[in-house]
């Protein structure tokens, strides 16, 4: 059975290459658009809005990876968006086209829907490994929930687990100093992996307060950058991972922005109760000097 590259290359007579800049919107949610679009080069975040809930990243996409297929085969809107993370490149393949196609060339539309199915059901057992790991996580978080160091703690631990990184650690901005404070590493992390982190963070905190469409940042492939935001997309925090053998596989990546997600309410709960404390305090100030 012929693989999805062969299956492209084969079909550029009814391809389109097309280009995309970092973060630049593909296609919306509820958008009429029929394209399927084949990545070749960088990558692709497919996002839902939900309501109160802010943006729930359903996949992080990368070469040799296929989007808008749903949209391609049926005649309902775009369910999600589409935006591009990096410098993309990609085969876009229009509606027209596919119709010529299969009056053309029926045995390689066969193939190609195969090909489709197959990374479907790749992607639906990928789904319930995530759904597995983010109830573990559910758990982690409400076992203490005023404990937030042993929350994040529990948690770094929990990606060291689930993904190839082999270190970690979790900051969260302290706004009085705008300083980003350790809040936790993993047990294996080392001194010069922390000083390393300590050294970037400034400049990547000032990235994700200033673009709240900012999911994360890998542009040093070994180490992974996730900003840990409010459900409104306020800035709170960052995970940073490490895995020195390479790059984070697209999953991985996936993975850890769910997690950082959940994590993120349980910070904007703590600094919530926090300023609640500080209000009674001050207040007991105030009678108190009457």
């Amino acid at each position: 059975m012929a693989e999805l590259k062969e299956i492209v290359d084969s079909l550029k007579d009814y391809l389109q290459e097309v280009s995309f800049q970092s973060h630049q919107v593909v296609f919306k949610d509820g958008d009429d658009s029929r394209e399927m679009y084949f990545i070749t080069e960088g990558n692709v975040h497919i996002v839902k809005s939900i309501a109160g809930k802010g943006n729930k990243i359903l996949a992080v996409l990368g070469a040799d990876d296929i989007f808008g297929e749903g949209a391609l085969l049926t005649d309902k809107p775009r369910g999600a968006s589409a935006q591009a993370l990096t410098a993309t490149k990609a085969y876009k393949l229009t509606y027209d086209s596919f119709q010529k196609l299969l009056l053309d060339e029926p045995s390689k539309v066969a193939e190609m829907l195969i090909e489709i199915i197959q990374i479907v059901n790749g992607r639906l057992q990928y789904v319930n490994s995530e759904l597995i790991t983010l109830y573990d996580v559910m758990r982690i978080l409400s076992n203490s929930p005023d404990d937030i160091g042993m929350v994040a703690h529990d948690i770094i631990e929990k990606f060291i687990e689930v993904s190839a990184a082999q270190e970690g650690v979790i900051l969260l901005h302290n706004v009085a100093t705008e300083r980003e404070d350790v809040l936790a590493t993993s047990d294996n992390s080392t001194a010069d992996f922390v000083t390393q982190v300590m050294g970037g963070v400034s400049e990547k905190a000032e990235d994700f307060m200033q673009n709240s469409s900012i999911r994360y940042d890998n542009g040093e492939e070994k180490v992974l950058w996730i900003p840990v935001r409010s459900l409104e997309g306020k800035y709170l925090g960052v995970v940073v991972l490490n895995h020195e053998d390479g790059s984070f596989a697209d999953t991985d990546v996936k993975l850890a922005v769910a997690i950082t997600e959940q994590l993120g309410t349980v910070v904007e709960r703590h600094y919530s109760k926090e300023s609640d404390k500080e209000r009674v305090r001050l207040k007991q100030q105030i009678v108190s000097g009457l």
